[in-house]
C-alpha cells in the first residue's frame, strides 16, 4: 500500500486558518494524498477522477485548481495533459533518500510529459534545496538540473553555485593549515639540525634499512603534497586523533570523498579512535554509510536517529516476538 506525508503543521499555517474554506481544506489535502499521486509532486491527475472521489462538480474542480494555481499559488496545472505539480511538496514528501529513491524519482521525472511543470517546480524548490543540508536534497536538485538540460527547456538556467559555508570553512581551515605547516618547519629545521649526528650514528648501525625508512617517508611526503584540502584535512584529524597512517591504507578514504564530504569521513574517524583497531573500524563505518547513500554529515544525523527509532522499536516488541497469534476467522 502507497502511503503519502502530509505535515501536521498543514492545519496550523496561516493560509490555511486565515483564508481556507472547507473546500478548500478538503482539495488540498486531497490533492497530497490522491491514489495517482507521486513522490516526485508531478503527476497526472483527470479532472474527472477529481470529480468522482471529491463528489465536487466540475466548476467548482475548476475554480479550485485556478484558485490554487493562481491565487495560492501552490499548485501548476496543463489542462491539455491534465498533469498537476505540487510545487513544493518535495520539502516534506522524503524522509529518507537512497538509491531506491532516487531510482523512483528518476522514473517518474522521465514520465512527465509537460516541460514547464518541472522547471516551475525547479524554480518553486530552488530557495529550500540552496539552505537545506540534506545531502539527497542535492541529488534530488541535480536530478532536476539534468533533466531539464536534456529535455533543452528554454527559460532554464543553470543556477549559481553556492559556494557559501562550506569552501569559506575549507579556506579557513586551509590557511590555518599552511600557518601550522610555516611553524612545523621553522621548529624542523632546528631539530633536524640537531638530529643529523644521531642519524649518522643509526645508519652505520641500520645500513639499508635506514635507507628504505628515508625513501619511504620521501615517498609520504611527496605524496601528500599532492592531496586536496579535504584529503589533507582528513589525514591531520586522523593524525592527531589516532595516529600516523601509511599512504596505502590513507588512499581508502580518498575513495570515499568522491560520494561524501570531509566532515563525513572525519566523523566516522572521531567514532572509531577508541575501537581496538581504529583503521579497520572506521573503515566499516565508512562502507555501511556508503551503502546507505551518505554523503553529508545531515544525513548521517537521520541515519542515526532511523536506527535509534528502529532500535526501540524491536526493544518494545521483544516480550511479544515468541507470542503467537490467534487465526481468526470471520
Amino acid at each position: 500500500m502507497i502511503k503519502r506525508i502530509v505535515p501536521v503543521s498543514f492545519w496550523s499555517e496561516s493560509d490555511v486558518l486565515e483564508t481556507y474554506s472547507l473546500e478548500d481544506r478538503l482539495f488540498h489535502v486531497y490533492l497530497m494524498t490522491n491514489q495517482y499521486s507521486s513522490q516526485l509532486g508531478i503527476y497526472k491527475l483527470n479532472k474527472c477522477y477529481i470529480m468522482l472521489e471529491t463528489g465536487l462538480d466540475r466548476k467548482t474542480v475548476e475554480l479550485l485548481l485556478d484558485r490554487f494555481e493562481h491565487t495560492y499559488q501552490i499548485i501548476a496545472y496543463n489542462h491539455d495533459t491534465q498533469e498537476i505539480s505540487i510545487l513544493k511538496s518535495l520539502e516534506y514528501s522524503i524522509i529518507r533518500g537512497g538509491k531506491p529513491v532516487s531510482d523512483l524519482l528518476t522514473k517518474e521525472i522521465t514520465a512527465i510529459k509537460d516541460h514547464d511543470l518541472i522547471l516551475k517546480t525547479f524554480e518553486a524548490m530552488l530557495p529550500y534545496w540552496n539552505i537545506s543540508k540534506r545531502g539527497f536534497d542535492k541529488i534530488i536538485q541535480n536530478l532536476f538540473i539534468n533533466e531539464l538540460a536534456n529535455r533543452q527547456v528554454a527559460g532554464f538556467e543553470l543556477p549559481e553555485r553556492n559556494t557559501a559555508p562550506n569552501e569559506n570553512k575549507n579556506e579557513n581551515d586551509k590557511k590555518k593549515k599552511n600557518d601550522n605547516e610555516k611553524k612545523n618547519d621553522n621548529n624542523k629545521q632546528t631539530q633536524n639540525e640537531n638530529d643529523n649526528e644521531n642519524d649518522n650514528h643509526k645508519q652505520k648501525s641500520w645500513g639499508h634499512s635506514s635507507n628504505e625508512s628515508k625513501k619511504s617517508s620521501d615517498s609520504l611526503k611527496d605524496w601528500q603534497k599532492t592531496l586536496s584540502n579535504d584529503a589533507q584535512l582528513i589525514l591531520t584529524f586522523y593524525q592527531e586523533n589516532i595516529g600516523d597512517i601509511t599512504y596505502d591504507k590513507f588512499k581508502k578514504f580518498t575513495y570515499y570523498l568522491e560520494t561524501m564530504t570531509a566532515d563525513v569521513i572525519t566523523e566516522a574517524i572521531e567514532r572509531s579512535k577508541t575501537a581496538g583497531h581504529p583503521y579497520k573500524y572506521c573503515l566499516s563505518i565508512l562502507k555501511n554509510w556508503y551503502q546507505s547513500d551518505i554523503q553529508h554529515l545531515g544525513d548521517v544525523i537521520a541515519h542515526d536517529d532511523a536506527f535509534q527509532d528502529t532500535y526501540r522499536l524491536n526493544k518494545l516488541l521483544e516480550p511479544y516476538k515468541d507470542i503467537e497469534m490467534p487465526l481468526i476467522t470471520l
